[in-house]
Parts: structure tokens; sequence; C-alpha cells
């Protein structure tokens, strides 16, 4: 929310192309923020323009470890922070040592240290709009990503040490590993100077890049903000960049085995940096930034009223070695739902803890149920056995 210097609410829809920026104050009245109209004659479901202090963990986790990237660079929380209203992402040359759950399994020391952010688990959808508005870090790689949300995240403690529980999986459905899950890059940078040419990419099934686009006009990236967005239909994905479109990718241009990851499927937001080659970490700067002023997401276009889930599901019955834990997807429909929210109950967290974000841990033998629950409390039921590992 943005206020006017008498501590109003302004929540006015402008123009989105073309028309002044609002000028608005924070809550103390003596922060002037920019804050950018909204897209007009679409329905706005879901906006995080980071105004309290510390990240919202309804809408956020921030990734810890070796989660992707290169063996000397690491991501950790301390490095995300919330300044002024924006979202400021850090990397810097120091050392740190953490567990690396893959593929060495064992704690090992990161010459780099960057931060992400991502909504796996906690805020999903299928289809819409997805924007942020960005400046990307000079000479770093900056993200505004998707993967599909049955993506097989690693899971490392927030404090960076070894999680109690095994790193294998034990039957479980719609799990997927990269890039079978579906990878949407909107917007990376990697062109590593001031004047930076953003692309989108794609990528396939067997993790090749299907297609990537550029943006035409060389934009100053790194000091100036620009929105970054994609629009996720039925039938294409589009990439923009302030509203003018500079890439699409059409479902029927592809085989099915491509498409079958993003047709239908929830998408969850990544947002992070970090360095895109190794020699790179030779040019000399030792500390880049990366800063998000907001991020919306819009129902899919002629949807004017908020959707409810009208049914959950996941699988029925899942059997796990006591001490192993997994990661349970929800489905939810219709696919235009506005809030895909799901909250998890345990009948025994003795014996099954579900974390927040559909982690779901083995404590000991023994049988119960678990529950996705939707925001308007429809329930899907699992029932699952912890046996002797």
């Amino acid at each position: 929310m943005i206020y006017n210097i008498s501590g109003q609410p302004i929540d006015e829809v402008w123009n989105y192309y073309g028309s002044p920026l609002s000028q608005a104050y924070d809550l103390n009245g003596n922060q002037l923020l920019e804050h950018d109209p909204y897209l007009q004659n679409r329905l706005l479901i879901f906006e995080d323009d980071f105004s309290s202090n510390t990240l919202n963990p309804e809408n956020w986790e921030c990734e810890v470890g070796h989660v992707r990237g290169k063996s000397y660079e690491a991501k950790w929380p301390g490095n995300v922070a919330i300044e002024n209203g924006v979202l400021v992402i850090t990397e810097n040359k120091e050392t740190k040592t953490m567990y690396e759950e893959w593929p060495s399994y064992d704690y090992v020391t990161y010459q780099w240290i960057t931060g992400g952010i991502f909504s796996r688990g906690r805020k999903f959808w299928v289809y819409g709009r997805f924007e942020a508005k960005m400046k990307l870090p000079p000479l770093f790689n900056g993200a505004f990503w998707f993967t599909g949300n049955s993506f097989r995240q690693l899971y490392v403690n927030q404090d960076g040490s070894a999680p109690s529980y095994s790193t294998r999986y034990s039957g479980v459905e719609n799990i997927n590993n990269w890039a079978a899950c579906g990878e949407i890059d909107c917007c990376e940078s990697w062109d590593y100077n001031q004047k930076t040419q953003p692309q989108c990419n794609l990528w396939s099934d067997e993790g090749t890049s299907i297609s990537h686009g550029t943006f035409p006009t060389v934009l100053d990236t790194v000091n100036e903000w620009h929105i970054y967005a994609i629009e996720k239909t039925s039938t294409y994905i589009a990439a923009f960049i302030d509203g003018t479109e500079y890439h699409r990718w059409t479902y029927s241009d592809y085989t099915s085995n491509v498409v079958e990851a993003y047709v239908d499927k929830a998408i969850s937001i990544i947002i992070g940096m970090g360095i895109g080659n190794e020699s790179d970490t030779n040019r000399g700067i030792t500390t880049a930034k990366m800063y998000i002023d907001w991020v919306r997401v819009y129902a899919p276009s002629g949807i004017s009223e908020e959707v409810l889930p009208t049914s959950i599901s996941i699988q029925d019955s899942l059997e796990l070695p006591v001490g192993y834990r997994t990661y349970m997807n929800p489905i939810i429909m219709p696919l235009t739902t506005s809030d895909m929210t799901v909250t998890w109950e345990s009948d025994n967290s003795n014996v099954v803890r579900v974390e927040y974000g559909g982690y779901i841990f083995a404590e000991s033998v023994g049988e119960t149920d678990i529950y996705a629950v939707t925001k308007n409390n429809i329930k899907s039921k699992c029932h699952v056995t912890v046996t002797a590992s």
C-alpha cells in the first residue's frame, strides 16, 4: 500500500502505458516513493511492494546453500534485505561455510555469497501476467524467472547447516528434476555491462534452450528502473519490458513433450543474482546489488473477479522410510484460481510433520493422514505410512 502526504491510501488505477507516475510517501510522510500505475483492465491478484521491514514468509522463502550455479558460489539469507521499501539482493566476494546437499553432501566453503528468494509452495499460479520492477546488477547475472511448482528443490536449513533428513525422495508423484519441471526465464542479464540487454529463455525437458529473445533496444538496466513481465496463457508465453512485447513462444510451434511442462502447470517465482561464468570472478569487482521495487501478478485477461478454488488434490497415499523427507505438489482447480495458497495439517505430527510450503518429513514409524487445505477450506487427504529405515 502507498499513501499521499496526508497519509491517505492511493489506490486509483492509472493507464499503464505512458501515463505520468504517481508520487507518494511512506507511512511516516517523509520518504518520497515513485509508485508505478497499475495495468488497466486487469485484475490484480498478488502484489508485494516490500513495504515491511522483513520478507513476508507467506510469499517468499530465502534460498540457502548451493542450490544452483557454480561450485564457488552459494545463496545466503543474510544477502537478502529490504531497504526503504525496496528488496535488495547483494553478492559479495567473501568466504562462508555451508552444507552442500548436492553433489558433495558435506560442508563446503564458498568464495562468493549471494542471495535469492522463491515463492514455491507459498504462492503459485497457472496462468496470468507476472511483473517485477527492477534494477539489475552490474557485471553479474540478475534474473526474474519461474519454475514449475513440481520442481525438486534441494533442502538446507536456513542457518546453512545440514538437514537431519536424507536427501533422497521416495514414492512421490508430481515431482520433476530440472528441466522437465519447466523453466521460464523472463529476464536474465548476461552481457555484464552497464547497458546490458536482458534475455528471456524457455527450456525443453532435456535441459536445452528452446529459444531465447533479446530486447531489441539497448537499455540502461543498472541505473534505471524497468518493468519486466511475462504473460502465460493456455496457448503461448510472451515476454515484455516496460509494456512492450519482445518475444513469444507459441506452444503449437513445439513438440508435445516440450510443452508438457508448461500447459496447465503451476509456476512459482524466483528472483536472484549470481556469477554467470567462472572467468567473471576475476573482473575486479567484489560486490554488486540488485534492486526489486515490487512484484505483481494479474489474473488472465478477461477475468474481472476473484476466482476461488473449487477443488484441491494430492496423491492418495505415500510410503516413506523414517528420516526421509519429500515435497507434496498440490493441484488446484480451476486453473484460473486467483490465490492458490495451501496450508498443511497432520493428524499426528510425531509420525509425519508437514512444513509450510509442502515439505513432508517422516519423523517416526507409524501411519497418519495429512491434508492440503486451500484458503477457502477445501481439503485433500493423503495417507502416509512411515516404515523403518
